[in-house]
Formats: C-alpha cells, sequence, structure tokens
C-alpha cells in the first residue's frame, strides 16, 4: 500500500510540475558562416522525414512544416537555436514574390546572429536572407 501512495505522489508531482524544456541551454548563431556551414552538411533540403497525422495518413501537403521542424530539430541537436516562422499570404510575396492562395501559410526558420541579425531560411532549398536587422 505505501509503494502504491508513493506512486501516486511522484506521478501526481510530475503531472502538477511544469516540464521545462532545454531552451535555455540553446545558443544563437556566432555567425552567417556558421549557419550556412550548418545548412550544408545538413539534408533537409534533399531528405524529409515525413510525419503521419492523428490518423496515420501522411499528407504530401503542407510539407514546409514537416521541413521547418525537421530543420528546427537538427539545429537543436547541435544546441543552436532554429525557430520556426509562419508566413502569410502578404508575407510570402514580400520574401517571394510569389502570391500564394488566400488562408495559405507558408513555414521557413529563423536564426538569430548576435542581438541583431535575424536570418531567415528556406528549408527546402537553405537559401537565407537577412529579415531584419534591429540596430
Amino acid at each position: 500500500m505505501k509503494k502504491i501512495l508513493l506512486i501516486l505522489v511522484v506521478m501526481v508531482a510530475l503531472i502538477s510540475s511544469p516540464v521545462v524544456a532545454d531552451y535555455e541551454k540553446l545558443h544563437d548563431w556566432n555567425s552567417v558562416e556558421e549557419l550556412k556551414t550548418f545548412l550544408e552538411q545538413d539534408d533537409t533540403d534533399r531528405h524529409i522525414n515525413l510525419i503521419a497525422g492523428a490518423d496515420g495518413i501522411i499528407r504530401f501537403d503542407g510539407q514546409c512544416e514537416d521541413r521547418a521542424f525537421q530543420l528546427r530539430d537538427r539545429a537543436e541537436a547541435i544546441g543552436k537555436r532554429l525557430e520556426t516562422e509562419i508566413l502569410d499570404r502578404n508575407e510570402y510575396y514580400k520574401w517571394y514574390r510569389v502570391w500564394i492562395p488566400t488562408n495559405t501559410y507558408h513555414v521557413i526558420n529563423k536564426g538569430v546572429i548576435g542581438d541583431n541579425e535575424w536570418w531567415y531560411v528556406e528549408p527546402s532549398t537553405d537559401k537565407i536572407w537577412l529579415g531584419v536587422y534591429l540596430d
């Protein structure tokens, strides 16, 4: 009985305490060259691990988020931040000069270099561009 009670106490403690990701241990990129080198060595632009939905079906639309998540996860594996960003129709046109259908979104990655530079990455091609310089 004591073992069951102890197990229940531990389970309640685990469930009620928030899970803190190791996100604080991740670092921004030191330079554009470091980001480019990572992208050259990574094969997300050439090979993608497709993810099945809750119904177990793999859909072949919406692969941009699969690529962006895969690239993000691979950057995290080496201790780097490469966040995902969602572009709406207007933002997509701003960066790609092509209109996508209304109510359609595209997912890319964003890496921060230093404190000021936000670089965007198109995960299907490894193309990078400076999105914002904050100083």
